[in-house]
C-alpha cells in the first residue's frame, strides 16, 4: 500500500510538472490536475523506471606486466669433462653439452692446467659465458679431481710381483741367449741379478717413453785364451736388460710385454788392449752404466733404484 501510494505522489507531482512544462496543460493549476493527467504521468513515470540505465563511462583497464623472476642455473650441469693419456702425462678435454633449451647465450670452459695431469691432481675450471637475460650463472668456477686415467709405473714399490717375475725371467732369458753367442774361448762362470733403476720423465715426450725400468746382473766370466795375448781371464761386468712404457690400466690391469725388452751397454773386448775377440755385452761396472744409461737422463727424468738396500 505504501509503494502504490508513493508512486501515487510521485506520478501527480510530474503531471503538475508536465503540465507547467508543455502548452497541453494550459493554465491548468495544481487543483485542475485530473486523474486521466495523473494516470498518464504515472505511465511516463513507470517508462522512466524500466528504461535500462545508460552506460556510464569508464575508465580503460590499465594492464601492467611484472618483470620475470631470475631463473638461476649451474653452469657444470653442462660440462663435459675427459681425460686422456697416461698419467701423470694425462691431459683434459672440455666440451660443453648444447640443449635447445639451454639458459645461455653461449658457453666454454677452460681449466687452469690442462696437461702434465696425475690421478689425484684437482684442477679448477672457469665456465666463460654469455648470458642469456633473465638467466643467473650460480657460479662460475669449479674444482675437479683428476681421476680414472691409466697410470704408468712412478715407483719401484709399485711394482707388482708377477709382472716383476715375468719381467725377470724374460731378463735371464736374454741373459742365456747372450752367453750362447759366447765364443769357445769364453765361458759363464755365474750371475745374480742386482736389483733396478727406475727413469720417470718430468714432461711427457722427452725421450718418448713415460718409463723405463732397468734389471741389472752381475755376471762373472771365465776366458780361456793362448797365453800369447794379453786378455782378461776372470771377466766380471754388468748386464743390464730394460723395459719402456710399464703401465697400469684404470682397472688395475698391468701393460707390459716382456719380449719388448732390450738389452743395453758396449761390446767389450776381454784382451787388454781392446782389440779382438772375445768380446760381452754391458759395463765394465756399476759406474759406467749409471754414467750412460741414467745421469745422460737427469735433465728430463727423475730416477730411483733399489740396489744397495
Amino acid at each position: 500500500m505504501k509503494n502504490e501510494f508513493g508512486k501515487r505522489i510521485a506520478a501527480g507531482v510530474m503531471a503538475l510538472t508536465m503540465c507547467f512544462a508543455f502548452a497541453g496543460c494550459g493554465s491548468k493549476s495544481a487543483d485542475d490536475v485530473t486523474d486521466k493527467d495523473i494516470e498518464q504521468a504515472a505511465k511516463e513515470l513507470e517508462k522512466e523506471e524500466t528504461k535500462p540505465a545508460a552506460p556510464q563511462a569508464e575508465d580503460a583497464p590499465v594492464t601492467t606486466e611484472a618483470e620475470p623472476e631470475p631463473v638461476e642455473y649451474d653452469p657444470f650441469d653442462y660440462i663435459n669433462i675427459k681425460y686422456d693419456g697416461i698419467a701423470p702425462y694425462g691431459k683434459v678435454k672440455l666440451s660443453v653439452d648444447n640443449p635447445s633449451d639451454k639458459p645461455y647465450v653461449s658457453l666454454s670452459f677452460e681449466a687452469d692446467k690442462q696437461t702434465n695431469l696425475n690421478n689425484g691432481d684437482v684442477i679448477t675450471v672457469t665456465a666463460n659465458i654469455k648470458e642469456k637475460e633473465y638467466y643467473i650463472p650460480t657460479k662460475t668456477t669449479e674444482e675437479f679431481t683428476v681421476e680414472g686415467m691409466d697410470e704408468y709405473l712412478m715407483t719401484l714399490d709399485d711394482l707388482p710381483d708377477d709382472v716383476r717375475e715375468k719381467l725377470e725371467q724374460q731378463a735371464e732369458d736374454m741373459l742365456n741367449s747372450e752367453v750362447a753367442n759366447w765364443s769357445d774361448e769364453m765361458t759363464l762362470d755365474e750371475y745374480s741379478l742386482l736389483g733396478n733403476y727406475l727413469l720417470t720423465i718430468k714432461t711427457d715426450g722427452d725421450y718418448g717413453s713415460g718409463n723405463r725400468l732397468f734389471f741389472l746382473y752381475d755376471v762373472k766370466a771365465n776366458v780361456n785364451m793362448d797365453d800369447s795375448y794379453d786378455y782378461e781371464k776372470n771377466p766380471e761386468y754388468i748386464y743390464p736388460v730394460y723395459i719402456d712404457d710399464v703401465y697400469r690400466l684404470a682397472d688395475g690391469t698391468w701393460v707390459f710385454d716382456p719380449s719388448d725388452m732390450t738389452s743395453a751397454g758396449d761390446w767389450i773386448s776381454t784382451v787388454e788392449d781392446g782389440i779382438g775377440f772375445p768380446v760381452y755385452l754391458g759395463y765394465k761396472d756399476l759406474d759406467a752404466f749409471f754414467s750412460n744409461e741414467i745421469a745422460s737422463h737427469t735433465s728430463d727424468s727423475d730416477y730411483m733404484t733399489n740396489i744397495g738396500e
